[in-house]
């Protein structure tokens, strides 16, 4: 164990279960789903971006000079602790998220998302700066509201 899931908790799974003589073929959903219930609401939160494939998304009215606000790792559970958070003009977004927000905007052709602790944000323009579209689509300007 990794430390993520308690032996009590498994053992709880393996009565759940029953015992068998037969092989048994258990579904790692049920099993989660009880890890869940304990974990999920006393866990710090994270972001991370993976650096290959990221993409610049430029937020036209945010913040001139960053700034880092201390926010709750978790917003339900104070003693998950705080982590610092920099709000600066530019952020980066992964970039499975970038075709999603594009794919969505040639549909509808306005679009608005949300930026965890930041808030909501309007979608105003997009550039990809490659013509094959070898690199990351970039957003050139995005508002928040």
């Amino acid at each position: 164990m990794d430390g993520m899931m308690p032996v009590s908790r498994l053992c709880k799974e393996c009565y759940a279960e029953g015992p068998s003589k037969n092989v048994n073929l258990m579904e790692w959903d049920k099993l989660w789903s009880i890890n869940k219930k304990k974990i999920d609401p006393v866990c710090p939160r994270h972001t991370a971006i993976v650096k290959e494939g990221r993409v610049l998304l430029t937020l036209s009215n945010g913040p001139e000079t960053p700034f880092v606000r201390k926010i709750p790792k978790h917003k339900r559970y104070e003693g998950a602790g705080m982590k610092d958070t920099t709000f600066t003009k530019e952020i980066w977004i992964e970039q499975v998220d970038a075709k999603a927000i594009a794919d969505a905007e040639a549909i509808s052709g306005n679009l608005d998302i949300t930026l965890m602790d930041w808030g909501n944000a309007s979608i105003k323009e997009i550039k990809d700066p490659s013509p094959k579209g070898i690199r990351p689509v970039m957003f050139s300007s995005i508002s928040l509201k």
